[in-house]
C-alpha cells in the first residue's frame, strides 16, 4: 500500500519508531512537499516528509509499524464482522460493515439479525484486540477472525 513514513524518536535510549500512515485522499505528491495530509486524520498531517512509498500490510522490520487509524482505513471491507472489545458486553450482538466509502465513519448493522442500522467512526473499529503495548482492549469494536 501507498504510505508515508513518521519518524517517532525514541525516548530514554529507546530506539526511534516509524509509523507508516496511508497518504490523505486526493493528494498529489511532486516530490517537493512540505506536508502530505494523513488518511486517518482530517487535521493533522506529516511535515517535511519524505516521499510515499509502497508498503506491505505485514511488517517484518523492528521499529516499524502501521498507524492504526490508517491500517483500518485500508482493510475495512462490507461484510465484516466486529464484536465488542468491553469485557462487560457478553450479550451484545457483533456489528457487521454494510458500507463503507473511505471516510471516518462506516455504516453498519447488528451482525446476524441486520437489524439497527447506524453509522459509526472507525476509529472504534480495530484489527487487532490488544493495544500496541500488549493490553487487552476495553472500548470500540475488534474484527472477529474469518
Amino acid at each position: 500500500m501507498l504510505a508515508v513514513s513518521e519518524r517517532i524518536t525514541g525516548l530514554n535510549g529507546e530506539p526511534d519508531q516509524t509509523i507508516w500512515h496511508k497518504p490523505g485522499p486526493g493528494h498529489r505528491c511532486t516530490g517537493e512537499c512540505d506536508f502530505h495530509p494523513i488518511a486517518c486524520s482530517e487535521e493533522e498531517g506529516i511535515a517535511f516528509p519524505g516521499p510515499k512509498q509502497n508498503v506491505p500490510i505485514r511488517l517484518d522490520r523492528e521499529n516499524e509499524r502501521w498507524c492504526e487509524g490508517c491500517l483500518n482505513l485500508a482493510m475495512i471491507q462490507p461484510g465484516q464482522i466486529y464484536r465488542s472489545a468491553d469485557p462487560r458486553d457478553t450479550h451484545r450482538e457483533p456489528i457487521r460493515i454494510t458500507a463503507y466509502d473511505g471516510t471516518n465513519r462506516a455504516d453498519v448493522v447488528d451482525a446476524y439479525s441486520g437489524k439497527k442500522p447506524r453509522s459509526i467512526l472507525i476509529n472504534s473499529l480495530h484489527v487487532s484486540p490488544t493495544t500496541k503495548n500488549g493490553t487487552p482492549r476495553r472500548t470500540g469494536y475488534v474484527l472477529e477472525d474469518t
